[in-house]
């Protein structure tokens, strides 16, 4: 694949199967992550695999605040920066207008988003 392949194909995924992911599965994404690039080649990152029990304590936790703080509580960085002109905004809000064709949801999220 190249980049223009990769970059065309993208998509985010924000729904998820309950199957659960077979470990060796999880194990070899992993292995592979732990080569891939970051600034400063300092891969800064870990990851936890979390199953059963505990795996239910903190589902059951997640939605249990999402209750009171859908939009979580707060994060290490704008994901909006601030200080930009007017057209970013109105091209944000164009475009989480154009994906509330399908869901009003969004929205109103993208729109929160925006005014934080």
């Amino acid at each position: 694949m190249n980049v223009t392949e990769a970059v065309q194909t993208r998509r985010s995924i924000r729904q998820f199967l309950s199957k659960p992911v077979a470990r060796e599965v999880l194990e070899r994404v992993l292995t592979k992550a732990q080569r891939s690039p970051s600034g400063g080649n300092t891969q800064p990152w870990n990851a936890v695999i979390v199953t059963g029990e505990q795996l239910a304590r903190i589902t059951a936790a997640i939605k249990e605040k999402a209750k009171t703080a859908p939009m979580g509580e707060g994060h290490e960085y704008d994901i909006y920066p601030k200080g930009l002109d007017g057209r970013y905004e109105d091209q944000a809000a164009a475009w989480a207008r154009r994906c509330s064709m399908r869901s009003g949801w969004r929205v109103r999220t993208a729109q929160a988003a925006l005014h934080r």
